[in-house]
C-alpha cells in the first residue's frame, strides 16, 4: 500500500520506515533487493542501513529465543542480502541505474563522476574563459558587467562567474536545461499605446464631478498626451509624478483602477524592455558556458550529479531502464526537487508501491527549490 508520514521532528519518522521495512522483510517475506530506500545525505543513508541491520538481528534474537526457526531463518537471508539491498542516495541509485543501462543512455559503462573540487574548478575555468571573451566582443554584456564585481569571490553578493554556478544548480532541481537559455527569456511586449491613454482622460471627462484626488491625474493626462512624442516618454513622466489613486467620488474606482493598472503595465513593460538587452547578453553568456560544460564533461566521459538524474529520469520514463522493486520509500522526502520527484513518480506504477516520509518544516534545501507539495 501507499503511504504518507508526515510528522514534525523527533515523532519517530524514520522509526516508522524502519519499522516498516522490516515488516516487509520479515512478515511478508519480500526481498530486500526488491525494497528501493532512498534518502538525501551519505550519513542519513548509513544510519538508516544500520537501523535496520539492527532491527533484523534483533528479530533474529527474539526469534530463536521463542523457538520461531522460521522468522529466525528469514532475518539470516535479509542480513545476508543487506549489503546488496537498495539503500542510499537518490544519487546512489542514479549511479547505479546508469552503470547498467549506461549505453542506453549514451555513456561509456567506464563513465566517472565529477564532483567536489573537480567539478567547481572546470566551471568556473569554463565561466572566467567565456566572460572574458564574451566583454571582448558584445557592448551589452559589457554594460551589464560596468560597475559589478566580475570574477572571483571578495565583493558584496555574487560575482557574475559567482552566479552561474547558482543558476545552473536552480536549472537542474527544477529540470530545466540551459542549452537554449536565450529562448526562455521572454520577449519584451508592447507597450500601452497614447491611446489608451487618451481613452482613460476622455472617460474622466464625462463624469459630473471630479474629486480633488481625481484631479491630479486629469491635469497630467489632459497636460501630458499633447506633448509627448511617444508612449515611452508619456509613462516616464507619469510614473515620476506619482500620482495616487482617486476612487472615492461616484464612477471614479472603475477608471482609477483601469488608469493605474494600465501605468504599471505600461512601466514594467518598459523597464523590461530597457533592461532586455543586458538580460539577452547574460542568457547568452549562461547558455554558451552551459554548452562547453555539457561538452567538455562529455570528452572526458564524466557526468555530475545533475546529468545523473536527468539521465535516470529519461531512461525510466522511456522504459528503457525497468527497475522491479515492490516498494520505493523515500525518507527526507520535504528535500526533494522537482527533478526529483520525476524520477521518484517514474518509479511509482501499478506494481510498486510508494511511501514517503518527511516533514516541510525541515527542509534544509529550500535554497534549491524543493517541491514541499
Amino acid at each position: 500500500m501507499n503511504i504518507v508520514y508526515n510528522a514534525s521532528a523527533g515523532t519517530g519518522k524514520t522509526y516508522q520506515v524502519t519499522g516498516l521495512y522490516e515488516k516487509l522483510v520479515l512478515e511478508e517475506n519480500i526481498d530486500p533487493r526488491k525494497i528501493l530506500l532512498m534518502t538525501f545525505t551519505e550519513n542519513a543513508a548509513a544510519e538508516l542501513r544500520m537501523r535496520v541491520a539492527h532491527r533484523f538481528q534483533k528479530a533474529r534474537r527474539t526469534a530463536e529465543q521463542h523457538d520461531d526457526f522460521e522468522t529466525a531463518e528469514r532475518a539470516i537471508t535479509a542480513l545476508n542480502h543487506l549489503p546488496s539491498a537498495p539503500i542510499g542516495t537518490i544519487h546512489s541509485f542514479c549511479t547505479k541505474l546508469l552503470r547498467e543501462h549506461a549505453l542506453d543512455a549514451g555513456l561509456s559503462p567506464a563513465f566517472s563522476v565529477l564532483q567536489g573540487d573537480e567539478h567547481k574548478e572546470l566551471l568556473d575555468r569554463i565561466c572566467r574563459e567565456e566572460l572574458l571573451q564574451k566583454l571582448e566582443t558584445d557592448p551589452d554584456f559589457r554594460d551589464l558587467c560596468s560597475g559589478m564585481h566580475i570574477i572571483g569571490t571578495g565583493g558584496f553578493g555574487s560575482s557574475i562567474t559567482e552566479s552561474i554556478p547558482k543558476l545552473f544548480e536552480a536549472a537542474d532541481s527544477a529540470g530545466i536545461t540551459l542549452d537554449h537559455a536565450v529562448n526562455l527569456l521572454p520577449s519584451p511586449q508592447s507597450l500601452p499605446s497614447l491611446a489608451d491613454f487618451s481613452s482613460i482622460l476622455e472617460r474622466m471627462k464625462e463624469l459630473p464631478k471630479l474629486t480633488a484626488k481625481a484631479q491630479p491625474v486629469f491635469q497630467a493626462l489632459e497636460t501630458l498626451i499633447p506633448t509627448v512624442g511617444s508612449p515611452e516618454e508619456l509613462i516616464e513622466k507619469l510614473s515620476a509624478l506619482h500620482l495616487g489613486k482617486f476612487g472615492a467620488g461616484k464612477g471614479q474606482k472603475p477608471i482609477s483602477d483601469d488608469f493605474f493598472a494600465l501605468l504599471e503595465n505600461g512601466t514594467n513593460t518598459l523597464g523590461y524592455t530597457q533592461r532586455f538587452p543586458a538580460a539577452k547578453a547574460y542568457a547568452e553568456y549562461a547558455q554558451i558556458v552551459y554548452r562547453k560544460f555539457k561538452q567538455a564533461k562529455h570528452e572526458t566521459d564524466a557526468v555530475d550529479f545533475a546529468d545523473q538524474l536527468h539521465m535516470a529520469a529519461t531512461l525510466l520514463k522511456s522504459g528503457k531502464a525497468k527497475p522491479e522493486f515492490r516498494y520505493v520509500i523515500v525518507d527526507e522526502v520535504q528535500d526533494t526537487s522537482r527533478i526529483q520527484c520525476e524520477l521518484i513518480q517514474s518509479l511509482w506504477n501499478e506494481e510498486t508501491y510508494l511511501v514517503i516520509c518527511g516533514d516541510k518544516k525541515q527542509s534544509i534545501y529550500t535554497w534549491r527549490g524543493p517541491i514541499r507539495r
